[in-house]
C-alpha cells in the first residue's frame, strides 16, 4: 500500500511538489504511519523519497472509494450471470445506450444470427465467456471515456479492464490510437 502511494505520487509529482495535499486510502493502518520516523529497511526508502512532500493519509472505506476500486479491482464476472451491474466496469456506463446503438447498426443487425443474444444486448462467445460486442464508432468514444475519467490509464491497463467484458471491431488498435493521441498524456510524458 504504501509502494502504491509512492508510485501514485511520483507519477503526479509536477502538480504536488510544494503543495499540501491528502492521499486516501482504504489500507486503516497506514492512517497512523509516522513515514519521517521509520528507519527500516522496507519502508526506509520509500519513507526517504515520501518526506519531501506536504502530505497526510486519511482513511477512506473501500465502499465509500469505488472509483478507486474499479481500477485496482479485476471484476468478478459469471460469464453466464451478465447482470447490469456486474459488466458496469466503470459506473457510467448505460446497458440501455449500447442495446439503441447495436439496434441501429446495419454490421450488428447482419450478424445477429452468429451473435449470443440476452436480456437484450447483443454478445460475442469466446472459448470461456461471452463479451458484449459494441459497435466500433460506440467502442470509441467509450474507450476515450474511459481513458479520460480514470486517471489515463495505460494502453495495457485499458485493453485488460475493457476487454474482460466487451468486444468491438479494432478494440485494440483503437485503445492504442486513443492513448497515444491523447493530449494530457502526451503533455504529462514530455514533463517527465
Amino acid at each position: 500500500e504504501c509502494l502504491a502511494i509512492q508510485e501514485a505520487i511520483k507519477y503526479w509529482q509536477f502538480w504536488l511538489i510544494g503543495k499540501k495535499f491528502i492521499v486516501y486510502t482504504d489500507h486503516k493502518p497506514l492512517e497512523n504511519l509516522n513515514l519521517k520516523a521509520r528507519t527500516d529497511e522496507e519502508l526506509g526508502a520509500i519513507a526517504y523519497y515520501l518526506s519531501q512532500y506536504n502530505f497526510s493519509i486519511k482513511y477512506s472505506p473501500g465502499k465509500e472509494n469505488g472509483e478507486a476500486d474499479c481500477l485496482s479491482r479485476n471484476p468478478v464476472l459469471n460469464p453466464d450471470d451478465n447482470t447490469e451491474e456486474k459488466l458496469k466496469i466503470v459506473n457510467f456506463i448505460n446497458m440501455k445506450e449500447i442495446m439503441e446503438d447495436q439496434k441501429t447498426n446495419e454490421e450488428i443487425q447482419e450478424k445477429r444470427e452468429k451473435l449470443f443474444e440476452e436480456n437484450g444486448l447483443y454478445y460475442k462467445k469466446t472459448k470461456n465467456n461471452k463479451k458484449i460486442l459494441l459497435t466500433e464508432s460506440f467502442s470509441i468514444n467509450f474507450i476515450k471515456d474511459v481513458h479520460g475519467k480514470f486517471c489515463h490509464m495505460g494502453v495495457r491497463h485499458m485493453q485488460n479492464k475493457i476487454s474482460k467484458v466487451y468486444t468491438a471491431k479494432n478494440l485494440t488498435k483503437n485503445i492504442n490510437e486513443i492513448c497515444k493521441n491523447c493530449e494530457t498524456c502526451i503533455k504529462n510524458k514530455s514533463r517527465r
